[in-house]
């Protein structure tokens, strides 16, 4: 690839896919990778970087975080070599999207706890 950027760089895949005017690439390529169940009509980009909660916590960045028609938030990352926790990434990532989900529904209904 010489001279060309490898999009399978987390930093071109999510610059490629991720941004405001390649929406429509992203959504082909979802479609693509679905094989159109379900079909994605409309997404929305969201910002994917999670700020650390406590002082000894940790700050995450996704490659892309979206919401889908149905109003799914979904995390989209490329991996390109078997490091072993992609399992163990993969459930940390989820973890800290249902937290943040939760939280913005008790910030609009009110929870008490």
């Amino acid at each position: 690839m010489d001279g060309l950027l490898n999009p399978s760089s987390d930093f071109v895949f999510a610059n490629l896919f991720g941004a405001e005017k390649h929406k429509k690439v992203l959504m082909c390529l979802l479609n693509a990778i679905l094989q159109g169940k379900p079909h994605i009509k409309k997404i929305t980009l969201l910002n994917p970087q999670h700020k650390k909660q406590r002082k000894n916590g940790k700050s995450t960045t996704l490659d892309i975080e979206a919401e889908v028609d149905d109003k799914t938030i979904v995390d989209i990352e490329i991996q390109c070599k078997r490091d072993g926790n992609l399992v163990n990434r993969a459930f940390y990532h989820q973890s800290r999207m249902t937290k943040d989900e939760l939280v913005m529904i008790c910030f609009r209904f009110g929870c008490s706890f």
